[in-house]
């Protein structure tokens, strides 16, 4: 019978698997000392590499006021016309300010504007990238026997005015021309294909009348003949 009581509350371990002190504390070192080596020689645990927060450097676009921008009224401001007359909308944001905005554009990137040397006139008058050649003071410049040849021709056809894009938004444009420019050629696709169906009957009924047989219609494609009324035929 064992030595060891049960009943007062400690788990005792036999001695033979009690270790010293000393041997406890060197098994620890050696221990450490392996993990320590392992660590140095395997590779270090890769990061997990983030998709989000990468563009938190990248300069952001600049929005420009529109108070600091022209008003397109402007742009073909002539040399010598009042600006305040130009413009007519009461509540406009843009600028109305031809002088602080001609100081403050940049540089121009050439000295020959084509629009101007070819027809006359600048389209883009105080916004042009070429300006100092038409630009004079605060109005633009116009070669007026130049524009009369092209005043009535402009170089671009597939543009709208201005007014006419304001009545496409507000969905108040006429459409009066258009609806009967659509209805007369209606009609006059269907008289066409109208015409083209009767010439083709009276075609057809041509060629039955011409194809027309005379006597009994035999039906030997619908009935079999017997062998006695099927024709004979003597060889000599």
């Amino acid at each position: 019978m064992s030595c060891i009581d049960i009943n007062d509350g400690e788990a005792h371990i036999k001695p033979e698997y009690i270790l010293p002190k000393e041997a406890s504390g060197e098994k620890k070192e050696e221990e450490s000392g392996a993990s320590e080596g392992a660590d140095s020689t395997s590779e270090p645990p890769q990061k997990k590499q983030k998709f989000t927060g990468r563009n938190k450097k990248r300069p952001k676009l600049v929005k420009v006021p529109k108070s600091s921008k022209l008003c397109r009224q402007l742009w073909c401001l002539r040399v010598g016309e009042d600006p305040k007359t130009k413009c007519t909308y009461p509540n406009c944001v843009f600028s109305h300010d031809v002088a602080t905005f001609l100081n403050n554009k940049g540089e121009d990137r050439g000295t020959e504007c084509h629009n101007f040397r070819t027809y006359g006139m600048c389209p883009y008058g105080l916004m042009c990238s070429f300006g100092s050649d038409h630009i004079e003071g605060t109005g633009n410049k116009v070669n007026e026997e130049l524009w009369e040849k092209f005043k009535n021709k402009p170089p671009v056809t597939n543009t709208l005015k201005k007014e006419v894009q304001q009545l496409l938004w507000k969905r108040k444009y006429d459409f009066t021309k258009a609806m009967q420019a659509h209805r007369a050629a209606h009609e006059e696709a269907t008289s066409k294909i109208g015409e083209a169906e009767l010439a083709t009957q009276d075609m057809s009924v041509e060629e039955s009348e011409k194809t027309k047989a005379i006597g009994p219609a035999p039906e030997e494609d619908l009935i079999k003949l017997t062998s006695r009324e099927k024709k004979k035929v003597s060889v000599i």
